[in-house]
């Protein structure tokens, strides 16, 4: 078993992928938290953000095919 998290900027976006990835059968579990504060550089300042993290978990063979199946769909 894989675990992946990627995070997302609301519930819906988080939810969506969460879903999306259980119904591809990409990821046998998904779970959303948050918020989450985030703390990031951002143009040379220290910024905040809270933010949404979705953990998938997954079989070795299918971790390829969700990370590209993510990227295409994350809104960042």
């Amino acid at each position: 078993m894989i675990v992946a998290w990627t995070t997302t900027e609301n519930r819906t976006d988080a939810e969506r992928l969460a879903r999306g990835a259980v119904e591809a059968r990409l990821a046998v579990c998904a779970q959303v938290e948050g918020p989450v504060t985030s703390y990031f550089l951002w143009e040379g300042k220290v910024d905040q953000v809270q933010e949404f993290r979705v953990w998938f978990k997954c079989l070795p063979a299918n971790a390829s095919t969700l990370n590209q199946w993510v990227h295409a769909r994350h809104p960042y």
